[in-house]
């Protein structure tokens, strides 16, 4: 087996099942580095036969294997922004606006899922609120808590599976979800989380649970 790097830095290994048979896939575990593999030089490291490569971005895989947990009725989760790194937060200054902030562990940053028949809500373990909206639930309408259960949808995302997206439900398509990507993914703290129309290419609307 070669173990290799692509120039655009995602690590692959490369195992050679005899001539014409060659498979190269994602291994973010490994840690050797011995030769750079593309279609151009693919000959260089012993290979013969058709190449073939299927990257993942990097930071995804990444985050996948750290944190993908589904989401189950009961339990307590820390939910990670995929972009951005940071968590879902009730806002300790104001007390009720939702924000993305660096995770410090607190309860603030702990929300239980309860599965409503087919929805769910997040409530708060600080003080048992949930994340809801005053308004209407239209893109540009900021997250806050609320005193009484407010349903959304968990879906897993279309292309990295093991993460997952929150949307408003019965939305039309092609959906309005929850989005930190307004503000570019900002790992500052205290960007509001909003919603807004659905990107499939915007990973700042891209969730990871994190089991707590």
């Amino acid at each position: 087996m070669h173990t290799s790097t692509s120039t655009s830095g995602t690590k692959i290994h490369v195992t050679d099942h005899g001539a014409g048979a060659q498979n190269v896939t994602n291994s973010p575990a490994t840690s050797t580095v011995e030769t750079i593999v593309d279609s151009s030089d693919w000959s260089g490291v012993g290979g013969s036969g058709n190449l073939t490569i299927t990257t993942v971005t990097t930071s995804i895989m990444r985050l996948a294997t750290r944190y993908s947990t589904k989401p189950e009725d009961g339990k307590m989760y820390k939910i990670i922004n995929v972009k951005a790194k940071s968590v879902i937060d009730l806002n300790g200054t104001d007390n009720i606006s939702i924000i993305g902030h660096a995770d410090h562990g607190g309860t603030n940053q702990k929300w239980l899922l309860e599965h409503t028949g087919g929805h769910w809500t997040l409530r708060s373990a600080w003080d048992a609120r949930y994340i809801g909206i005053d308004a209407r639930p239209e893109e540009g309408a900021c997250l806050i808590a609320v005193d009484r259960p407010f349903e959304w949808d968990i879906w897993p995302d279309e292309r990295n599976k093991s993460a997952y997206r929150i949307f408003v439900p019965n939305a039309p398509a092609p959906g309005i979800n929850f989005d930190l990507s307004q503000e570019y993914g900002n790992p500052d703290s205290g960007i509001p989380i909003i919603l807004w129309k659905k990107d499939e290419a915007e990973l700042g609307q891209v969730w990871m649970f994190e089991e707590v």
